[in-house]
Order: structure tokens, then sequence, then C-alpha cells
């Protein structure tokens, strides 16, 4: 695919976050200026919640 279109760029395995910064950014960025903000936003958007339970007790809902 790349040998037919040098400049062509892919960014695999997006989330919410990169595809709001894609959509907001691309009229206002160049390529790479947009990549790296996409790629950016894709690390930030990415949590891990751990549940630890004070004093070995459920939380109540």
């Amino acid at each position: 695919m790349t040998q037919n279109n040098p400049s062509l760029e892919i960014v695999t395995g997006v989330n919410i976050p990169m595809l709001l910064e894609f959509f907001i950014q691309r009229e206002q960025s160049t390529m790479p200026d947009l990549i790296n903000q996409v790629i950016e936003a894709g690390h930030t958007g990415i949590y891990q919640y751990v549940f630890t339970p004070e004093n070995g007790e459920d939380e109540e809902f």
C-alpha cells in the first residue's frame, strides 16, 4: 500500500479521543502535526481504574 502511496500515513488502534482530535484539528494542522496530536490524544485517553476496597469492605451502591 505504501509502495504506491509513499506519503500515506496509517494509524491503527484508534479510540474516541483520537477520532475527536482528528476531526477537530484536520483543517488546522499539517499532516505530521495532526498525527502527533492524534496519537497524544489517544495516549491521554487511556485510563486504568483499579478498585481497592478500604478496610476490606465492599463498596455500597
